[in-house]
Order: structure tokens, then sequence, then C-alpha cells
């Protein structure tokens, strides 16, 4: 309850009625008058302060009052004071004038209504003055308790209700509750976290209503709670890197590997930027699918979905009109590589020489993605991608632009940590960790798609990589989505080695190679190395023909293309 609300409206109700009496004088009072009737006043006015907080008037959360509780206001005052108007009439002014209480009538209720438009002002002034992180929490009653337990850490401005039945008042530990939740829109929150048992419909009311720019986040109370969509500025505090990009909307762009979650960035990206027509190639028939769902509502954006495999020599027919190729496709998580080489060297090399000798055209730009693995690689992931930017650079003389886009791990993709800690979380109560002292260089995923998009500014046969600014141990970044998501239950971290093709530290560069230019934390790299293209197709070549006749197709692939990468001259 508003104690200091109370003692306020206290002090109203009194000021109305002095303000009263000297107008029902003309300021010209009898002597004594507000002596003799200060108890009637003080009585009065106590009287009305104690039915405004019998009516709940004072659990109200007035910042972010409407013209409902407004109405309410007003109609509990005159309600009371129609009784206490039928006591002064027949009392025949014995104890005050029946003026005065006439008169003050509209006066308190001026005042009063007055007094919260103007705290609600107040409020929302320091509100958009805050850079606080508000939360508005929507659920069962039933799982209220649980789930304000694991976000009260949070500024929790609003609870919202969805069953029909109601709580003493209309707060809970302080916090307002409300029961409609049309009423989302009204209130200015970072987040809304959401309770998963509301039901679909209900779900779909919370993002119809909820503040433009507010983030839903669901809450799962089974077996126990667990947030998803989780933040990525809650466990990371550097700086964002400002990209400038800039593309020739005009352009026909391909996506290869496009349903996957770097080449879903992109696509967003370029669309944001106003790109007329983008094709976008993908083997998963399920990504290509969920990816023309979530492109739906970009109408203004010619979209070619190309269900394909990139080994395919066909894919020059398939592909059509092209100008600028963004080649995302590849196999890419290092546990499943390192135990299908062949798959993954079928896809990652091979489709990869197969789309950009396909493709080749002088007027075309080819953008290669790129991994810091492939910088002095021990895991055949990171072989494979060195390898893919080798065959990049060496067709540099075959498109106007042939670039290397090199970065770190993403925030948010499919299979990266974050995803990985919660779901280890989510099903074992513990997360794994190969080792303590293991760092990796991080970005945000809107930053991987600008940085790509951006390379097609810098020289032909360049690498493009990002200043991350320094790698973060894996352990704290842990640490952090533990604290947020679970901060209430004992969560161990167990260590389990370091697996075969691992490093405890990546690297951005290669001893030889030359940064020659920086813009927008862009960092332009000469490879510094001498690569023949022709060389590279007969090796790849040669190697399929020998495989042939191999029955440990993992270990001589392997070795095969681990030989060759390092026989490459540098400069």
């Amino acid at each position: 309850m508003n104690v200091l609300l109370m003692i306020f409206d206290f002090f109203i109700v009194i000021f109305s009625l002095l303000v009263a009496t000297f107008l029902r004088f003309d300021f010209d009072l009898p002597s004594n008058f507000l002596q003799q009737k200060s108890m009637f006043f003080l009585a009065y006015s106590l009287l009305m302060v104690s039915t405004f907080a019998a009516f709940g008037e004072y659990e109200e959360k007035w910042e972010y009052s409407s013209l409902k509780e407004y109405t309410k206001t007003i109609l509990t005052f005159l309600s009371v004071n129609l009784f206490i108007g039928l006591f002064f009439y027949f009392s025949q002014g014995f104890f005050v004038p029946r003026s005065i209480f006439l008169i003050s009538l509209p006066l308190s209720i001026l005042f009063i209504v007055a007094s919260r438009v103007f705290y609600r002002g107040l409020r929302e002034y320091s509100i958009d003055q805050d850079n606080g992180l508000k939360v508005a929490v929507v659920c069962k009653e039933e799982n209220l308790s649980k789930i304000f337990d694991e976000v009260k850490f949070f500024n929790v401005a609003a609870i919202f209700l969805v069953t029909n039945k109601r709580i003493v008042g209309r707060t809970f530990r302080g916090i307002p509750v409300f029961y409609d939740i049309s009423f989302l829109k009204k209130i200015p929150v970072n987040e809304v976290f959401v309770d998963k048992e509301i039901g679909e419909e209900l779900y779909l009311k919370v993002v119809e209503n909820k503040h433009y720019n507010s983030i839903i986040r669901k809450v799962d109370l089974k077996p126990y709670l667990l947030i998803e969509n989780f933040r990525i500025e809650d466990v990371i505090s550097r700086e964002k890197r400002e990209i400038n990009v800039e593309v020739d909307k005009d352009k026909i762009f391909l996506i290869t590997g496009a349903g996957g979650s770097i080449g879903k960035y992109i696509a967003k990206e370029l669309i944001n930027l106003g790109v007329k027509k983008i094709k976008f190639l993908d083997y998963s028939e399920e990504n290509l699918h969920n990816l023309r769902l979530e492109l739906l509502p970009f109408q203004d954006c010619q979209k070619e979905f190309i269900l394909f495999d990139i080994k395919d020599e066909n894919i020059h027919n398939v592909v059509g009109e092209v100008d600028v190729i963004f080649h995302c496709a590849a196999n890419k998580h290092v546990p499943i590589v390192e135990e299908n080489k062949y798959t993954a060297y079928l896809t990652n090399v091979v489709g990869l020489l197969n789309t950009i000798e396909a493709l080749k055209r002088k007027d075309r730009e080819f953008v290669f993605i790129s991994t810091d693995k492939a910088v002095k690689p021990v895991n055949f992931m990171g072989l494979t991608k060195r390898m893919g930017e080798l065959i990049t650079l060496s067709y540099k003389d075959d498109y106007r632009k042939s670039i290397v886009v090199r970065f770190g791990n993403v925030f948010g993709t499919s299979g990266s940590l974050i995803p990985t800690v919660i779901k280890q979380i989510n099903m074992y109560n513990k997360v794994f960790l190969t080792s303590p002292d293991v760092k990796r260089f991080f970005m945000m995923p809107d930053e991987a798609a600008k940085l790509i998009i951006s390379s097609l500014q810098i020289d032909n046969g360049k690498i493009a990589v990002l200043d991350m600014g320094e790698q973060i141990k894996i352990i704290e970044i842990i640490q952090k989505i533990i604290q947020v998501v679970a901060h209430t239950r004992k969560i161990d971290i167990e260590i389990i080695g370091l697996r075969k093709g691992e490093k405890i530290e990546e690297e951005l560069f290669f001893d030889f190679e030359k940064i020659i230019d920086k813009k927008d934390y862009v960092f332009v790299v000469h490879p510094n190395v001498e690569i023949s293209k022709n060389e590279i197709i007969d090796f790849i070549r040669k190697l399929m023909e020998n495989l042939k006749s191999t029955k440990d197709l993992d270990n001589f692939i392997e070795n095969e293309l681990k030989d060759f990468v390092l026989s490459i001259k540098k400069v």
C-alpha cells in the first residue's frame, strides 16, 4: 500500500476544505471558525483516505494509470460523498455550512486526479531516462511465485495473470497485477517473460500487444524453470562493432547454405538494405521451408528458393542469372566433421570448387565464408576451410572480386555456445567444458552479416577479418549464463578434457599474412601466398580418383589435404 500517497491525499482533502471555507465566506472568516471546525476537517479527511484504502485505491500503480483508474477514483470519491452529503443535509449545517462541502467536493476531485496525472507524467519521464532493464511477466496464477522468484533480480514493472482467479489486492510483492493483456502495450518494458503454459492463443495476444521494441522470453517450469531466447547482451560486455554497409540494390544476390544461421542473417540484412532480388540455395528442404516462412512478410524483395546440392555440376543451370554469391554452405561443427571427414570434404571442398568453377564470370563477385579455425588448423573442419580460402583466392582472375571473410564464433547460430549451454542445463543440470583455459573470439550475428556484405568493398583477392577484441574465456560466459538463467540452482561445470582437434586459443592471422588496411573494425589482409588454380583443381581431381581404391577414406583425405595445404608457398 502506498502510504505516502495516503498522506498526500489526506492533506489534499484538508486543503480543499480550507479553500472552500475561504470561498464560502469571501475570505472573511468568522472568528475562531477554523479552530472550532478543525476536528471535523481532520475526521472528514481521515474518513476519505480510509475509504480510498478500503476500495484498493492505494494498491494501484499510478505510473501506469489510465482513464479506467481515474474514473474509478472519481466514482469512489462521489460514492462516499453521496452518503456524507445526506448526513450534511439532515444536519442543517450544524457541523459546517453545507456550501463548504459542495465547494470542496469538486476541488478535492480535481486536486486528487491532477496529482495522479502529474505523478504518472513524472514517472514516465524518469522511465525514459532510466537505462535499466525493465520487464513484465505474463503467467498463470499458480505459476506466479516460482516464475517471480526467477526473474525478481530484474526490474519487474508489471504482472499479467491470464487465469480467471483474482489474488487479494492489485499487487504482488509490490508489483502491479493486471488481468487484461491489451494493457501491456501501455507499459514501457524491455522484455516480457511469458509462461509457456499459457497456450498459443494467449501467447499470440502477448505478441500483438507488447511494446514494439520489447523482447519476448519464454519461461518453462517443466521439469524446472528455464528461460529461452537468451539475450547475447546478458553475457558479453564489449562495444558493438558498427560496420557501414552499402550494396548495389539492383544486383541479384545468391546465398548458398541460405537456410543456416549465417545465411539467414545475411538475407535479412540485404532485405533491410533494400536489395530487390535474392536467390536462396540450400540442400535442406526443411531449412529452406523455414526460411521462406521467416521472409514471408518482406514483399518488396523478389525471392527465389532453390533446393539443390552444391556438389551437383548442373548448379550453373539451376542458379541462372546472378551478380554476387555469398558462399555459406558448409559442414561446420567440429566434432561431427571430425567423425565424418569424407562427407565434410565433399561439401566444404568439392562443393565449393564445383560452385566457384561453375559460376565463374568476370563481372561476378564471390565471397567465401571462412573461420578463425582455418588459421594454423588442427582439426579437419579448419583444414577444409583453409583449403576453401586457397580455392577462393586462386579464382581472383576469374571474378571481378573473389574475397575471403574470416571470423570467430557467432553467438546465436545453431550449435553455438549459448543454446548449447542452455540445453545442457535443461537436460543434465550441469554444463560440460573441455578446459577452463579455453578462449574464443566472439561476434554478434548482425556483425557477421554486415562484415560479409561489407567485404564487397575491399580489393579483389584479399581477406576481411573483423576486429572482435580480446578472446573471452568460455568458462566466464558459462558462469554468466548460469547466473542469469539458473541463479537459484546449483549448476556444476564438469571439465571433460580437450577433444581431438581443439585448441586452447584461436588465431585470426597467419604469421606471413599482412594487414594492409582497417576500416570500421574490419582488417583488410593480404594473403601473401602463391596459389595456382590449376594445381588445386588437379589435386582435388586426383584425390577423388585415389579415393576409389582406398578403404580408410577419412585418414587418407586428412593426410592428403594436410600435405597439400602445407605445401602452398608463402610469398
